[in-house]
């Protein structure tokens, strides 16, 4: 492929999430995303837990033999400047209505899902969640 594009090749990893640990979590993401149980034999899933950013270490394992492509691919990331910083809170904040906390606002709405269903559930939330950007 190399000769043919005369393009020089270098490795590469499909990344979804940032460590191996947190292959679970994904899968758990994918679900809530989709719509589907965790034991559900038919669900959207990825086929192996290895879709984490992995060190030159663990690339150099993956590509054994094609030390010139890894030595590309380092040039290439040498020159890039990345710096990952923490989230200090990484949840939305949700506006409630008067005369309720998070917690009892949620007890609310989840009692409302087993009565009329999570679609309608679902709606008042995101409307709440819409006034409260509004009024930001």
């Amino acid at each position: 492929m190399e000769r043919e594009s005369n393009i020089p090749l270098v490795v590469t990893n499909d990344s979804h999430y940032l460590c191996g640990e947190d292959s679970h979590a994904h899968d758990v993401m994918l679900c809530v995303q989709t719509g589907a149980k965790i034991h559900d034999k038919e669900r959207f899933r990825f086929d192996s837990d290895q879709f984490f950013v992995k060190s030159a270490e663990e690339m150099g394992r993956i590509f054994p033999d094609s030390p010139a492509l890894m030595q590309r691919t380092m040039e290439i990331a040498e020159r890039c400047e990345l710096k990952l910083h923490p989230v200090e809170n990484p949840f939305p904040e949700f506006a409630v209505p008067e005369g309720h906390t998070i917690d009892s606002y949620f007890e609310l709405v989840c009692g409302r899902v087993s009565r009329s269903g999570l679609d309608t559930a679902v709606r008042q939330f995101s409307g709440a969640r819409s006034a409260a950007n509004a009024a930001a």
